[in-house]
Parts: structure tokens; C-alpha cells; sequence
């Protein structure tokens, strides 16, 4: 059986499919069933509390939870590969199990990097958002955070979004993927806004709802909704941002600058600022999302390239933030900075699935720590200086709806 260590494996991932191809269907009983085996980690509780630390840990801020993948189900298969384990997945995040990378910033000072503080579970759609809120506040009362030594911030360990992604818009709007804004009946937008101002403020009211989104435009896949209909959505997003008071997660898949366009113009109902997750473009354009007060989500999909490198080199530190995507946008061996990754974990294919290992392919919240060896080998810093000012800068944006400011 695999163990939750440190292990010289290399991670060979095969391409994915779409996770936009495929149909979200679970109960609040399979969501129950998926919790369950989670609320009982005593190691968790137990490391956690005693475990010499300097630094913070990591908060991935992008996590789809709800993705069949977790469940047994791939690449919009029927056939079960294995039981659902996102118990598994979830104490190999947040458990000290997990490789930990020690480094010596004095005598005898262990720094645990491989311990996730917080994980925010993103929605695409509204009944994914009532999902997802579901999960996030099941998984609070089942394993509450145990805390960090010297950490008055009182975090909790999972929060969730509220949103329609840009290829869904057609499909929340209740017209075809083909249809263009003139075909969105009169009442539709309001309807949608909302829907989406009922979950967030649920969500506000024990501040489990931290964002809006995942929500912005998405140019590379309009076979599933036409540009001109995800716009008049996500202008939709901008004012529940803005009268919510909550940032914005925001997407943006090859529209030039569009969407830094829209934001402009509506600059004003930015007041709680956003993050622009998955950031794949240019440093001039991220330069341009930071001067309106916005930050940079990146991943392994931010990594591929090493054009993407010299970008992440130049961003501010003070404006980076880290996510995994999961189970997307893994870090693969042909990404022009696998260089840096020294954290492996063991890994089974989906068809020879074995309890406490990682799937091949398929991207965890554990896998944080490759996102930031990478980005701290880049920038030429440790990765407790990453992690540190990502933990800060998350704080800075998703204090507030966090209610930790």
C-alpha cells in the first residue's frame, strides 16, 4: 500500500480532457459519504498541534471539489474506476503525512510547507454553488483547523465561491450555446443575479462565501456560449461583486484585453478587488490587471512555458497568489519549470487505483507544493518567502469576507 511519503517517483501525466465537457451530478448523500472518513485524521489534529513551525502555510484558492474525478468518474466516463476518495486526497492536503520539505533557517527549525491551511472550493454553475457551500461547511464541522503556533488569524479550513464560468452563462441563461445576447429573454440576467445574490448571502451569513466567480470570459471555447452572451454575464457578476462587497474570481482564457477592458470601465464596482486566477498571458497585461487593484492566481497551467516564466519572475511578490485547479492543471514533466519540483508522491493509474496514493493525472491539493517550487526556484527565493507572502496577500484580499480583518 502507498504511504503518505516522500518518494522518488516521477509523475509521467496524460493529456485531460475538457472539464467543461462534462455533467456534475451528485447528492447531498454521496457529498455526506465523501466527508465522512475525513472528520476522523487524529494524526491531523495531533502533528498540526505539535509540529515546530516557522511560516505559513499554504491556501490553495482554487480547488473544483466537486469534479467527478473524486468520485471514481473520468473524462466524462460512466464506469466507476474506483470508490470515491476525496477523503484520501484531502488528508494527504491537510495531514502532516504528506512530504515535508524541511529547510534550516536556524538551528533544528523544521518548516512544514506540505500542511494546507485553507482551500477554497470553486463553483461553476449555481447548483454547484449550493454544492459546494454544502461541502465546505460539512467539511468545516467535521474537522475544524486545529491552528498554527503563533497564527491569531482564525481561519477556517474550507470556504467556496458563487459563480457562472463563461462557457455556462448559455446554459444558466436557459438558451443555446449558439445564441447571441439578443436571444437572452428580458428577465433572464435578473433571475440569474438573483440566484447567485441568494447563495452568497447564505454564504455570508457564517462567511463561507468569500468570492464571486468563478466568473470573467473565455474566448477559446465559444462552441459552448457565445462571447457577446458571457459578457452580459459577467457584467451580471460585477454588480452582485458590488453590492455583496465580496472580490472576484476571475477567468480569462484568450480575449486580449477584454476582460481588463470591461473591468475598466466598470472599475467602480471593483471596491473589493478580485484575483485573476490561472494567469497564462503576458506580464504587460498582468501589469495592467494589478493597476486596477487586482492579483494573480497562477498554477500549473501559469508554468508551462518558459515565456510564462520570465513573466512570473517579474510579477510584485506582494500580488502573487497559488491555487492547484484541481483535479486540472497539474504541473507536468514538459512544463518548462518541472526543474524545480523536488516533492514527489507516489502515484497509481486510475485503473490500478490504490488507497493512499495520488492518481495519475489527476491534480490534488497536495500538489501546491509544485506550484511553489517552481515559482520560488524561479524567483531565485525559498519557498518559506513564497509561502509567507502568498499566505499575506490572500489574507489581504479574502480577509474581510474570511471576517479575519
Amino acid at each position: 500500500m502507498c504511504a503518505y511519503s516522500l518518494r522518488k517517483s516521477v509523475i509521467l501525466a496524460p493529456a485531460f480532457s475538457d472539464p467543461f465537457l462534462r455533467v456534475i451530478t451528485r447528492s447531498r448523500g454521496q457529498i455526506s459519504r465523501m466527508a465522512t472518513s475525513f472528520a476522523s485524521c487524529d494524526a491531523c489534529e495531533e502533528t498540526e498541534a505539535a509540529l515546530p513551525r516557522k511560516g505559513k502555510g499554504f491556501i490553495d484558492i482554487g480547488a473544483n471539489l466537486l469534479d467527478p474525478m473524486y468520485t471514481g468518474l473520468y473524462f466524462g466516463g460512466t464506469k466507476k474506476r474506483h470508490e470515491p476518495d476525496l477523503d484520501l486526497v484531502l488528508k494527504r492536503s491537510f495531514c502532516a503525512n504528506p512530504p515535508v520539505i524541511a529547510e534550516k533557517d536556524g538551528p533544528d527549525v523544521k518548516i512544514d510547507h506540505s500542511i494546507l491551511e485553507s482551500l477554497f472550493i470553486t463553483a461553476g454553475t449555481i447548483d454547484e454553488g449550493v454544492e459546494s457551500l454544502a461541502l465546505a461547511r460539512k467539511l468545516n464541522s467535521e474537522f475544524p483547523r486545529a491552528g498554527v503556533v503563533g497564527d491569531s488569524v482564525p481561519l477556517k479550513r474550507f470556504y467556496s465561491t458563487i459563480g457562472i464560468h463563461p462557457t455556462r452563462c448559455a446554459q444558466e441563461l436557459g438558451i443555446k450555446s449558439t445564441d447571441d445576447e439578443e436571444s437572452i429573454p428580458l428577465s433572464a440576467l435578473d433571475t440569474l443575479k438573483k440566484k447567485i445574490l441568494d447563495v452568497a448571502n447564505d454564504g455570508r451569513t457564517d462567511n463561507v462565501i468569500i468570492a464571486i466567480g468563478e466568473c470573467g470570459l473565455d474566448y477559446e471555447r465559444e462552441q459552448f456560449c457565445h462571447r457577446a452572451v458571457q459578457r452580459a454575464g459577467f457584467l451580471v457578476h460585477l454588480d452582485v461583486a458590488e453590492q455583496t462587497c465580496l472580490p472576484l474570481f476571475l477567468h480569462n482564457r484568450n480575449t486580449g484585453r477584454d476582460l481588463y477592458d470591461i473591468l475598466k470601465e466598470n472599475c467602480e464596482k471593483l471596491k473589493s478587488g478580485g484575483v485573476v486566477h490561472s494567469f497564462d498571458d503576458t506580464f504587460e497585461l498582468a501589469k495592467d490587471f494589478i493597476d486596477l487593484g487586482l492579483y494573480i492566481g497562477l498554477n500549473g497551467c501559469s508554468l508551462r512555458t518558459q515565456e510564462n516564466l520570465n513573466v512570473i519572475r517579474r510579477l510584485p511578490l506582494d500580488r502573487i497568489l497559488i491555487e492547484t485547479d484541481c483535479p486540472w492543471c497539474e504541473v507536468k514533466p514538459s512544463h518548462a519549470g518541472f526543474e524545480h519540483v523536488k516533492t514527489k508522491f507516489e502515484t497509481r493509474k486510475d485503473k490500478k487505483f490504490e488507497p493512499g496514493c495520488c492518481v495519475k493525472g489527476r491534480n490534488e491539493p497536495c500538489h501546491i507544493i509544485h506550484v511553489a517550487e517552481i515559482i520560488a526556484g524561479v524567483r531565485g527565493i525559498s519557498i518559506t518567502e513564497l509561502t509567507d507572502a502568498c499566505y499575506e496577500n490572500t489574507i489581504r484580499l479574502f480577509g474581510q469576507s474570511m471576517n479575519t480583518l
